[in-house]
């Protein structure tokens, strides 16, 4: 069951120390073989038919419902097709998160740079795997500990450490408590000299709810040294006009369907119409008005406070209907490596990140250059919400 959670521990350091020796890319040789885990564990539980429904790669509604051979292969799997816990505690999408190289090599690399010999780390993330790569690739005497207060991820958490050969690089210590109950005596009474996150929770469902990282490290800023570093050190919500193929009919009024009236609905949903709804906007077919644009700022150096900021956003990329502004965050893992969430281009290979999309009440076609979005977010530190304002208005 835990066979990549053994590669995401070890082969990482096997992985560097392989390349080293062969004149390759210590960095690249680590991050590879923490992702290589989730395969190894995927076609543990169910072969290559289960790997394909769990790799975001080929996640997609349209094909999947395209291949109807691979679905019965999936449901020939004996049950319980999860034995780990993994694929209980994160779906789809969370997994193919841990496959991606690419993101995986960030973090590696991010973490070599940030960490020090002898520091003490803690790590804040539901189920993270930062933690496993501070130990894999971590200088000598590092000190560990993972906040893991969500109950199940801590529990596969801990079978993993468990059922490690060998034991770790270097040891985690798990906390099973929240980032306010946290105290000096819990960790040893000597502060924290770096605090790791992705950040990843499993309760967020908007790309925002993850600023839950900027509580955190607000909890904990009396457990911090003072020069501490801090991973990552920044974050932005990020935003970008589009026109749908199809997305955009999800939020119109419904009537009568096999002459069954539903109009009904139409008054429930008005109450929640302004709201922003979750989606992978890589599995719809989509063309950007403008360019990305960044609509608001966090920095994690400092304390949890209120924000808010306006911005004007041209439609400067092509004509076509103004359906929505996609959202989503970037994160600044040092001064050197930036995370983006950001959607793939319809025409390009997806990659992980989840966005969110909020339509506008009415549907107006503009021309290249002849209209631009006014906007203003405003996140409130008491409630932790992030509301949005969209106005669309020609060009002067």
């Amino acid at each position: 069951d835990f066979s990549w959670w053994f590669d995401v521990c070890s082969a990482p350091a096997a992985a560097a120390a392989a390349a080293t020796e062969g004149g390759g890319d210590a960095d690249a040789g680590a991050a590879a073989g923490v992702s290589a885990g989730v395969e190894a564990l995927v076609r543990g539980e169910g072969g290559a038919a289960l790997l394909r429904a769990f790799d975001g790669r080929v996640y997609d509604n349209r094909r999947f419902i395209a291949r109807p051979m691979a679905m019965r292969e999936v449901e020939d799997v004996d049950a319980p097709m999860c034995t780990c816990g993994v694929h209980v505690v994160w779906n789809h999408h969370r997994v193919w998160m841990l496959n991606d190289h690419e993101r995986t090599r960030l973090y590696s690399d991010a973490v070599r740079r940030l960490l020090r010999p002898d520091d003490r780390c803690l790590c804040v993330s539901d189920g993270s795997f930062v933690a496993y790569i501070a130990s894999a690739v971590g200088p000598p005497g590092v000190t560990l500990f993972s906040l893991e207060d969500h109950p199940m991820s801590s529990r596969t958490a801990r079978r993993v450490v468990d059922r490690q050969p060998g034991g770790l690089k270097a040891p985690i210590t798990f906390l099973e408590q929240t980032a306010q109950a946290l105290t000096l005596s819990d960790i040893g009474c000597d502060p924290v000299d770096v605090l790791l996150g992705e950040p990843f929770f499993l309760a967020a469902l908007l790309p925002w709810h993850n600023l839950y990282f900027w509580y955190a490290r607000t909890y904990l800023d009396a457990l911090l040294s003072p020069d501490a570093r801090i991973s990552p050190c920044a974050a932005r919500i990020r935003g970008q006009v589009v026109e749908f193929a199809d997305l955009w009919k999800n939020p119109g009024d419904v009537g009568a369907v096999e002459g069954l009236d539903l109009s009904g609905f139409n008054a429930v949903k008005a109450t929640n119409d302004s709201a922003e709804v979750p989606y992978p906007i890589w599995e719809y077919e989509h063309k950007p008005l403008s360019e990305a644009t960044t609509l608001l700022d966090f920095d994690f150096t400092r304390t949890v406070a209120s924000l808010e900021s306006s911005v004007t956003i041209p439609l400067a990329l092509a004509a076509g209907t103004c359906h929505a502004v996609v959202l989503w965050m970037d994160y600044d893992l040092d001064a050197d490596a930036t995370v983006s969430h950001a959607p793939s281009p319809s025409s390009e290979a997806p990659r992980p990140g989840r966005q969110a999309a909020k339509f506008f009440r009415a549907y107006e076609p503009v021309g290249e250059g002849t209209h631009c979005v006014r906007s203003h977010v405003k996140f409130d530190e008491a409630t932790g919400a992030v509301n949005f304002s969209f106005r669309l208005e020609s060009m002067p």
